[in-house]
């Protein structure tokens, strides 16, 4: 038996995979690495080299050993071990992102920025003292500049005000553009004053008044 591989299924359970074998049956023992307990000693058949192993616990680190044979006649020297961390991040929100949950540690997870903000933020589901932690961040959600907003997440790009209009900065809905100064709003759009003092000088040079003596 060779190339003994774990790979995370659930967070409560894990795929075992080998290379190729002739024995019909298999023994699995399973242990904690933490403080070397022997968890279970079972025996089971195997098609297509693998099994999943279930009733796991997040946070723990397994020792896995699946040798050739039943749990009383193991051939050790059929053997092959295997260490998995079965520790996930939980869902988070750090750094104006909302990150996934259950990312097994070691992994890369791709957060969604919250309204407000854009862009395309990155993280990497590390392991420390049994608990997955959220690091490593690359990329980022930036809270939009003046005169943008965006008003749904996990957008790359702030949304540009409509014409004659700005906003504040971090602005997460159009309702936050307002007229500038100079413009009013007309039917859902921001148009210039009409001049109407200059429209009235205009009218009184073309019509000169005439006073009765």
């Amino acid at each position: 038996m060779t190339n003994l591989i774990a790979t995370e299924n659930t967070t409560s359970s894990v795929v075992l995979s080998w290379g190729p074998s002739p024995a019909a049956v298999y023994s699995l023992a399973l242990a904690n690495v933490s403080n070397g307990a022997i968890i279970s000693n079972t025996t089971f058949t195997a098609t297509g080299y693998s099994t999943v192993v279930s009733n796991l616990l997040a946070g723990v680190e397994y020792q896995f050993t699946i040798y050739s044979g039943n749990s009383y006649s193991i051939d050790y020297s059929q053997g092959a071990t295997v260490v998995f961390a079965n520790v996930f991040c939980l869902g988070a929100t750090l750094n104006n992102a909302v990150w996934p949950s259950n990312t097994p540690a070691g992994s890369s997870g791709s957060g969604i920025c919250i309204v407000g903000t854009a862009g395309q933020p990155y993280a990497l589901c590390s392991q420390s003292v049994g608990q997955g932690v959220w690091g490593t961040f690359t990329g980022s959600c930036s809270s939009c500049a003046s005169n943008t907003y965006q008003d749904q997440t996990g957008q790359p790009q702030c949304k540009s005000c409509p014409a004659n209009s700005g906003s504040p900065p971090g602005s997460n809905s159009s309702s936050q553009c307002a007229c500038l100064t100079g413009y009013t709003l007309v039917n859902a759009t921001c148009q210039g004053r009409v001049p109407l003092i200059s429209s009235y000088g205009s009218w009184r040079n073309q019509h000169p008044l005439i006073y009765l003596v």
